[in-house]
Parts: C-alpha cells; sequence; structure tokens
C-alpha cells in the first residue's frame, strides 16, 4: 500500500517545487493574481467542507470573509495586536459566527437553511457597515504591513510564500481531518442525515462543527487577505462573491478534496484578468469597467451551466481520469487499490 503512494506523493512534490520557484519568477501583475487565487483556495476549500462533504446549503461565505476581515481589523488597530494574533482574532470571530448561524441547520437544510445563510449575510454587512462608518468614516480601514517574528511581507514573493505554506498547511489539515472519524460521519450525513442519526452519530454537534470550522477557515481567509491588500471595507464582501466562490466549489467538483483549489484559481483567474484576456483577442470594447461585471457573471454561469451538463463532478473528475491515465503507465500502479476501497473522501 506505500509504494502506491510513491507516485502520488512524486507528483504532489514537483508540483509544490514548481509552486515556489514559479513565486520567485512570475511577472508582479502575475503573482498578484496567484496570491489573490491561493486565498480565494483557501476559503473555497472551506465552504466545499460545509457543501461537498456535510451536504449543507451556505451562502453565507462573502459574510464570513468580512468578519474574518474585520477581526483582524480590530485586532491590528484597536487592540494593538501583531499580525498573527490579528488574524487569529478575525478566524475565531468568523468561527463564533459560523456556529451562530449552524443552529438553524438542527432544525432546516436545503433552500431554508440557504435562506438562512443569505439573511446572515445581509445582518453582517449591515453590522460592518456601522462599525466601520463610527470607526473610520466614510473611508476604508488601512492596516498595518505584516510582520511574523523578524519577518515583514513587504513584496509579492513573500507574501506569495507565506501564502503558499499557509495553503499547504490548511489543505494537509483538511485532508487528514477528512479522513478520520469526523470526515466519515460528515458524509454519512451528506448521504443520508436520518441514517447517520440511526446508527449512534450525533449529527447536531458534527453539523455545528463542520460550521464552525469552516467559517474559521474562511475567516482566516479574509483576515490574511485584509493584510494583503493592507485595507479593508465592507464593500468589497458583496453577496457577488459569494456566489463566486459557491461556484468555484461547484466548478471544481463538490466533495472532492483539491477540485475546489482548481476551481479558485480557475475563476479568480477569469474574474480578475477580463480585460487583459479580451484586449489580447483584440475584444477589448467587450469588456470596460462598466460592464466588467456583467460579462464575468455571464461567463461564470456559462461554465458552471457546462460543469453541471457535461460533468456534474466538477474538473477533479476530468483531473483524477487524467491523472489515472497517466499513473496507468506506472508499473506499480496497475495494482493499486481504488480511491473508495481506501476509505478516501469522494
Amino acid at each position: 500500500m506505500r509504494r502506491l503512494m510513491w507516485p502520488r506523493l512524486a507528483v504532489a512534490l514537483v508540483l509544490l517545487l514548481l509552486a515556489f520557484g514559479a513565486i520567485e519568477v512570475l511577472p508582479v501583475t502575475w503573482l498578484d493574481l496567484v496570491n489573490t487565487a491561493m486565498l480565494a483556495a483557501i476559503a473555497a476549500l472551506a465552504l466545499n467542507l460545509v457543501m461537498g462533504h456535510t451536504g449543507l446549503v451556505s451562502i453565507g461565505n462573502a459574510a464570513f470573509l468580512a468578519v474574518g476581515a474585520i477581526g483582524a481589523v480590530e485586532g491590528a488597530l484597536y487592540l494593538h495586536q501583531s499580525f498573527p494574533v490579528s488574524i487569529l482574532i478575525g478566524a475565531i470571530a468568523a468561527a463564533i459566527a459560523g456556529v451562530i448561524v449552524a443552529l438553524p441547520s438542527f432544525r432546516i437544510s436545503g433552500l431554508y437553511l440557504a435562506v438562512g445563510t443569505l439573511s446572515f449575510h445581509f445582518i453582517v454587512l449591515y453590522a460592518v457597515q456601522q462599525v466601520q462608518t463610527a470607526q473610520a468614516g466614510a473611508s476604508a480601514y488601512l492596516l498595518p504591513l505584516a510582520t511574523i517574528g523578524p519577518l515583514t511581507l513587504v513584496s509579492l514573493q513573500s507574501w506569495g510564500r507565506a501564502i503558499l505554506v499557509l495553503l499547504v498547511v490548511v489543505f494537509l489539515a483538511y485532508r487528514t481531518l477528512l479522513l478520520r472519524k469526523p470526515g466519515r460521519v460528515w458524509r454519512a450525513i451528506r448521504e443520508n442525515p436520518l441514517m447517520a442519526e440511526m446508527s449512534g452519530a450525533a449529527i447536531g454537534p458534527y453539523k455545528l462543527s463542520s460550521f464552525a470550522l469552516s467559517s474559521f477557515l474562511v475567516g482566516l481567509a479574509g483576515a490574511v487577505q485584509a493584510y494583503y491588500l493592507t485595507t479593508a471595507t465592507y464593500e468589497s464582501y458583496t453577496l457577488d462573491l459569494a456566489v463566486l466562490y459557491i461556484a468555484m466549489v461547484v466548478l471544481g467538483g463538490m466533495g472532492s478534496l483539491y477540485g475546489p483549489i482548481v476551481g479558485a484559481f480557475l475563476l479568480t483567474l477569469l474574474a480578475q484578468s477580463l480585460e487583459r484576456i479580451f484586449g489580447v483577442l483584440g475584444l477589448g470594447v467587450v469588456v470596460s469597467t462598466a460592464n466588467t461585471f456583467l460579462v464575468r457573471g455571464m461567463l461564470v454561469g456559462l461554465i458552471l451551466a457546462a460543469v453541471i451538463l457535461f460533468e456534474p463532478r466538477g474538473l477533479a473528475a476530468l483531473l483524477s481520469r487524467l491523472g489515472d491515465a497517466i499513473l496507468a503507465r506506472w508499473p506499480v500502479a496497475r495494482t493499486r487499490v481504488p480511491i473508495e476501497s481506501r476509505g478516501q473522501p469522494t
């Protein structure tokens, strides 16, 4: 069994080394997009925990980003805490908010839970707007430079290395958790909550833990992003952003391990570089500052429709088939055990 892991571990190590190398050589404009995509990938993984692995619906992810960002702002500017402590404050604040939002999931699910999280989104945005207006007036919050011990994150390269390390740590912890009892119970709740409860699982606390952990990670991403941008304002956390994160999860593949990362990179790069792409194609007149929002929404909708129609399991399923075809050429991989029989999440 251990021998069967080596091809995948080798591929993962090569990809990680390539990622660190790319951070050092990418142009500034593209590196900024990659850093933004890595932060989005952390939040998308967290949302996948709730939607893909536990089977709950949440449209409150942009609100959790806002809570994480404002928590970091309060920690940095008003409690005068360091960067690590401030982002931890933001993440914990988001986790507490997630627990509050999860309480209705004990009684409701599906569309009703989606409406509940949507209401939470607007409540949080109104509260954040009031706090920001009282503390900063009409302007956005301005955060200090992020410092970790003797290291100050100033350049895009230093930020890229730090965010990549954070993404890897989050992914490994996420994967480990899904392979243990919490992951198995979450998937049982997704497949059949009644059967999960009849088997002896306390589904209420597990739903609560899923929301809390997901909200913690989304809040962490929001807090780090606020420091990365050195600014935070309630106007950034729109319902459009919430839908975009859901699209990342669906596009990548709900319930897959690495699908949300793929979806986050594709949609972030698409959303942030529309004008550049259309300019290269000679269609710059199609996308302007005034209609970028509409064109982006149209493209995201078309992509999602195509994925749902032709590959409901998302891009992760396509990449998995491609990877299986490549690994089939490895002598040791021809007798490998299927993923499902090893108990890994789908």
